[in-house]
């Protein structure tokens, strides 16, 4: 369509009010699941109860579905679930920060 992120930032600069929100990860739906695992662990280690209302979502579709071959439905399949990343970042915090979190790597200088 056109439209790109400086043209919506444009838009929301141009409106009377503010939402306030502390950067791009939160937005308007801040557990979606087509978000990138780097901004959900942030917002879980930043502000976990925003998460919570998507852990107990798809541990209550968990309960009540399953795949054909009998194991249980997730969200995503190939990242931790909701309440996997909130325990995650409670019980490891920041440890190496944001690096790893997509990357299937951490940079080193092993090899030097």
């Amino acid at each position: 369509m056109g439209v790109v992120k400086m043209d919506v930032l444009a838009f929301w600069d141009s409106q009377p009010f503010n939402l306030n929100l502390p950067d791009d990860r939160y937005g308007n739906c801040v557990g979606c699941f087509l978000k990138g695992r780097r901004k959900l662990a942030a917002v879980a280690r930043d502000t976990p109860e925003y998460l919570e209302w998507w852990a107990r979502q798809e541990e209550e579709t968990r309960q009540r579905t399953t795949k054909y071959n009998g194991e249980r439905w997730n969200f995503r399949n190939d990242r931790p679930t909701y309440r996997q990343m909130l325990t995650q970042v409670s019980v490891q915090g920041r440890l190496l920060g944001d690096i790893g979190l997509d990357d299937e790597t951490i940079p080193c200088m092993c090899s030097d």
